[in-house]
């Protein structure tokens, strides 16, 4: 009878699948093959490692895109841009466009800051009076992004309008974030109703400014949770976006210590 090459295999496989193998196993091809085999690739792409983040309502979302859209409050979209994220990624914003107090764009609302203040819609606009205000860019950025707030976003003023039948006209986003600044006021038991239905999570980040009983967060603290949310939609290189940033707070405030401490010497308390 000739060679059957399936004996072959069989006593190969029989002689090496045993808790002391012997040496030749190592060499055997029979062996190597049973031992390394992997499935024929068919040129079906791997399913996308799924991403999660929890929130600061202790929510655990989690989602399959690399890159999930997202609508969130005009300055924490400005946040996430800074930290690398690409607009492409972002369908749209609420909120004011502006900080408080600003006369972007020729327009003033006393809104909180009560007083006198002149003819401060038409005096020059001074970005250097409101280095939070979006830049030109930041602006033309904006512009090309959905506006979820049109009846105030112009106003320079806290803004909480959210319309969310915008988004059955032109797309809802993957998820929706809600930043610390207002925190849930923007929201309606119809939209909330809404993005439910449609199974669109809210990531919640809050602090006690905004949301009851949720922790005191301070300012670094509120930039670590966002680089953490945006490494977890998929943005990369979120160190290196923010390194240049984040040495010239450390040297402000090195700036600032001697300046604090003879303030404190005469006296001046915060």
């Amino acid at each position: 009878a000739g060679y059957d090459s399936m004996c072959g295999f069989y006593k190969s496989i029989s002689m090496c699948d045993v808790a002391s193998k012997p040496h030749e196993c190592q060499f055997d091809p029979a062996w190597l093959a049973w031992t390394t085999w992997a499935p024929p690739n068919d040129g079906t792409p791997p399913a996308p490692t799924p991403m999660s983040f929890v929130d600061d309502a202790g929510v655990t979302h989690t989602w399959t895109k690399a890159q999930p859209t997202i609508i969130a409050h005009v300055f924490d979209v400005l946040a996430l841009v800074h930290m690398g994220m690409d607009p492409s990624q972002i369908i749209g914003t609420y909120g004011e466009r502006a900080s408080s107090g600003s006369n972007l764009n020729s327009y003033y609302h006393a809104g909180y800051s009560p007083g006198s203040h002149g003819d401060h819609a038409n005096t020059p606009y001074d970005s250097a009076l409101f280095p939070s205000d979006p830049t030109p860019e930041e602006q033309a950025m904006l512009a090309q992004m959905l506006d979820l707030s049109p009846e105030c976003s112009a106003t320079n003023t806290y803004c909480k309008h959210f319309n969310h039948t915008l988004l059955d006209a032109n797309g809802w986003p993957d998820l929706i974030i809600q930043g610390p600044y207002i925190g849930g006021a923007a929201w309606t038991d119809e939209m909330l109703a809404s993005a439910s239905s449609k199974g669109i999570p809210i990531i919640r980040l809050t602090n006690s400014y905004s949301t009851e009983d949720a922790l005191n967060r301070g300012l670094v603290e509120i930039i670590q949770r966002f680089e953490e949310l945006a490494s977890a939609l998929g943005v990369s290189g979120v160190e290196a976006a923010t390194a240049h940033d984040k040495a010239a707070l450390c040297a402000e405030i090195e700036a600032f210590k001697p300046v604090a401490l003879k303030a404190q010497s005469r006296g001046v308390r915060a």
